[in-house]
């Protein structure tokens, strides 16, 4: 195989230079250099590359190179495990061919119109993006055709397998001709996954291309124990406000966490939460407000529905405020940021005993985890602590547009009261002592906006 050096190097028979240069894709990324030639070059792939390598573009981009365009049947099916990396895939291929006009493409997920999809896929669809349960209902209705499939590409494959797709991608595989193309990616792999995958593969003109970094140099890996689960949420609330930073990404482990976390960091921040509670519109319409920058300062508090194939640019911190339950998940959810040769920072907090034990893993597979001295900021914010629940107070009951300069704090011995209360009491504080600011004039306020 030749030296790559540039996107000409590939073999590519389109032109993709006006996309590649709108979008500021100057030089194919490692995972690209290695596995584009030999998709293009009809080999199985097995790849395993860190989150945020430029995965989905090493095989997004040969597969809409090889799409024939007098041919009007699906030509390519990628599986993937989650509604959000179907989504995130779609948008992946509606950008690199985006001047191909030939070329249809349709994603398919549950939490969409079942009859809809039907109605489209009526249509002329060179490339299907789909999770395996809402395809096979649409093969068990007679709704898709599958018999002319030249690629199957299983995106995540070690997640399909964890989350037990496992028969219905062997459903899905009888319905596709045997002497096809088969590309699986992912980012992490089990030897035991690996055997399983390999059945799906030729054998006799394949090629498996590893480079699974797990100690990823982009990202910065802070993490900090805490001692009361008490003061979790004060921890989190004194780390943000002294970095700076466009988007961070807050991780819990449970559903319902993402409610309580919310309610409680919208009196301070502009935040959105995810789960699968959440509806699919909701979803959709959340992570692209992330994904198109609309707001800076933004915080999103998600579960794993999230931590795979969600890629949004510019985010500064991941922060586990729920430790993750294994090795793998923690490797996901830190790589939302540090992407594409970018820098990024994660924060873990530290608590129980099984995070200790996991943590003490990820240590022996020789991450560079970086003990935090968080003390340093909870220690030195009293005054901070202060002046946000000041900030509270103002914004909430007294004015709708306050500037972070436009109020002075002027009783000492109220400040020494605030210093002594935990910040998860500001909504009973605030009610209380609203009258009292206000009558004994303790702070001044002037709206200078």
């Amino acid at each position: 195989m030749k030296n790559i050096d540039n996107f000409l190097d590939l073999g590519l028979k389109n032109d993709f230079s006006k996309i590649f240069n709108k979008i500021n894709y100057k030089k194919p990324f490692l995972i690209q250099k290695l596995c584009i030639p030999y998709i293009l070059d009809n080999f199985d792939i097995l790849s395993i590359a860190n989150t945020g390598s430029g995965k989905t573009a090493a095989f997004v981009i040969p597969i809409i190179d090889k799409i024939n365009k007098n041919i009007n049947y699906i030509q390519v099916l990628i599986l993937s495990p989650t509604r959000e990396i179907v989504i995130q895939t779609k948008h992946v291929i509606d950008t690199f061919s985006k001047y191909l006009k030939w070329i249809n493409s349709l994603s398919i997920y549950g939490g969409k119109n079942f009859i809809m999809q039907k109605n489209d896929l009526k249509k002329i669809q060179h490339i299907i993006i789909s999770t395996p349960g809402r395809l096979i209902d649409h093969i068990n209705k007679k709704n898709i055709d599958l018999s002319k499939v030249s690629i199957l590409v299983i995106d995540e494959f070690d997640e399909m397998f964890k989350m037990g797709f496992i028969e219905d991608i062997k459903k899905i595989n009888s319905y596709i001709p045997k002497n096809r193309q088969t590309l699986l990616f992912s980012a992490t792999l089990k030897n035991e996954i690996k055997l399983k995958v390999k059945s799906f593969v030729n054998l006799n003109k394949f090629k498996e291309i590893i480079i699974n970094d797990k100690n990823n140099l982009s990202i910065t890996q802070y993490y900090y124990i805490i001692n009361s689960l008490k003061n979790k949420k004060d921890i989190l609330v004194n780390f943000i406000n002294n970095i700076n930073y466009k988007t961070i990404i807050v991780f819990v482990n449970k559903k319902i966490d993402t409610i309580n976390l919310y309610n409680f960091l919208k009196q301070f921040y502009n935040c959105y939460y995810i789960s699968s509670d959440v509806s699919q519109f909701k979803r959709e319409k959340i992570i692209k407000i992330f994904i198109l920058q609309k707001y800076n300062n933004c915080i999103l508090i998600a579960t794993d529905i999230i931590s795979r194939g969600l890629d949004i640019k510019n985010v500064d911190w991941i922060i586990n405020f729920d430790f993750p339950n294994n090795k793998d998940i923690y490797i996901h959810r830190i790589g939302r940021t540090g992407r594409a040769n970018n820098f990024g920072k994660s924060l873990s907090l530290i608590y129980y005993k099984n995070d200790i034990k996991i943590l003490n893993e990820l240590k022996k597979d020789n991450l560079k985890l970086i003990n935090f001295k968080l003390d340093n900021i909870i220690n030195n914010n009293i005054e901070n602590k202060i002046n946000n629940i000041y900030k509270y107070i103002i914004k909430k009951y007294l004015c709708n547009n306050l500037n972070d300069n436009n109020f002075i704090i002027k009783n000492d011995n109220l400040k020494k009261l605030f210093s002594l209360i935990n910040i998860e009491n500001y909504e009973k504080l605030s009610l209380i002592l609203l009258d009292i600011i206000i009558d004994k004039k303790i702070f001044t306020y002037e709206n200078v906006s």
